[in-house]
This record gives C-alpha cells, sequence and structure tokens, in this order.
C-alpha cells in the first residue's frame, strides 16, 4: 500500500522532501551540493523545493528502463501536495514511449488535484515527440525552468 502524504504550508513541504532525499542515494558534485540521485545508471534526478513548487530534474535519458525510476519520482513530487511540479528537462537528452507516458500520467494527476504541471527546458528533439503526439496542445511547455516557476 502506498503512503500518502499531506502536506501543509511551505515548512512541511520542505521537510516532505528532505526526507524523500534521505531515503535516496547521494552523490557529491562539483560544488559541494548534495543531489539526490535515481537508481538506473541511464537517469539521474534531483528534486527540490522552490516556494510552493517542486522542481524535479532529470539527467540522461528517459527510455524503457529509466521510465519506472522517473515515474517514482514523479509520484514523490505529487506526494509532497505542492501547488505546482515543474519538470525540467533540460538535461533529457532522449525520452521515448515509457518517459512521455509517465508524464500524461502526472498530467491527469496534476488535472484531478488541481495543481499546476509545467515541462519546461525541451530540446528540439523530446519538444518533436510531444509535437508528433500533439501533446504539446494539452501540457504547459515554456523555454525555461524560470519561465515555469513564474
Amino acid at each position: 500500500m502506498r503512503e500518502r502524504v499531506l502536506v501543509t504550508g511551505e515548512a512541511s513541504l520542505r521537510r516532505v522532501i528532505r526526507d524523500l532525499s534521505i531515503h535516496s542515494r547521494f552523490e557529491t558534485a562539483g560544488s559541494g551540493e548534495g543531489k539526490a540521485m535515481a537508481d538506473q545508471p541511464g537517469l539521474n534526478v534531483r528534486m527540490e523545493q522552490v516556494g510552493q513548487a517542486v522542481v524535479v530534474t532529470p539527467e540522461g535519458e528517459i527510455a524503457y528502463t529509466e521510465a519506472t525510476q522517473f515515474r517514482q519520482w514523479m509520484r514523490k513530487a505529487h506526494d509532497a501536495s505542492p501547488e505546482r511540479i515543474v519538470v525540467d528537462l533540460t538535461g533529457i537528452e532522449y525520452m521515448n514511449t515509457p518517459g512521455v507516458a509517465t508524464l500524461v500520467e502526472a498530467l491527469q494527476s496534476a488535472k484531478k488535484n488541481k495543481y499546476r504541471l509545467v515541462l519546461a527546458g525541451m530540446n528540439t528533439n523530446v519538444r518533436s515527440v510531444f509535437e508528433v503526439a500533439r501533446l504539446n496542445t494539452v501540457f504547459e511547455i515554456v523555454q525555461t525552468r524560470e519561465d515555469a516557476l513564474a
């Protein structure tokens, strides 16, 4: 059974994200900043709180093997009950159907639970996948993470 977390207020949201990060493997970046990483070798994921938003930043590729792990991170972001989830795709080099399906599930959850899901920083290849499937008409897609948080 999946545990549901009710978060009220910014301090509680920070605590949930911190607790989620504790259960993840950490790798120290060159700047000395801790970065929560996913378990798949082709996908690294960082999650952070910015105001009342949760920003999920995957890096690498989201193909068949990585989609399951990405889905888990998106559920963790949802469980934090934010006003908005921003998915910063700047570091995604490749995404195929399972990755797109994960984002469609996240969008359905966002609509059902009345929060915004914003996709930011898509490269040309990833954006073309969304355009071919006409998903660019249903997702809120912006150029940059800063635009998504504005």
